[in-house]
């Protein structure tokens, strides 16, 4: 089940200075879906009413006993440039990850 939603900041720099440049999948609109079971999923619409699909997978590491302490609780992108963002995942207990979405889809 999903726990939080976080909405790419590189969806308004695609689209402004290196849209015409960018190819299909780097246009998209994309966002990270946290989840309960811990894992982070990519999720990018190519059509303004099409199908999310999921381009992208990640698992942080496990940082408690229980289940529950997996759960991905928050989200927050930082965009390096116009074309890298890093995506960070906090869990339940306490942990946080950092993922790169541009290395898992390239």
């Amino acid at each position: 089940r999903a726990t939080c939603l976080a909405r790419s900041p590189a969806v308004a720099a695609a689209k402004s200075a290196a849209g015409a440049a960018l190819g299909a999948a780097d246009a998209a609109c994309r966002i990270a879906c946290g989840c309960d079971d811990g894992g982070v999923l990519l999720l990018a619409q190519r059509a303004a009413q099409g199908p999310w699909e999921v381009v992208a997978e990640a698992r942080p590491p496990p940082h408690g006993a229980g289940e529950e302490d997996c759960a991905v609780v928050g989200l927050a992108w930082l965009q390096a440039s116009t074309t890298t963002t890093a995506l960070y995942a906090a869990s339940a207990s306490g942990g946080v990850f950092c993922w790169s979405p541009e290395e898992a889809t390239a």
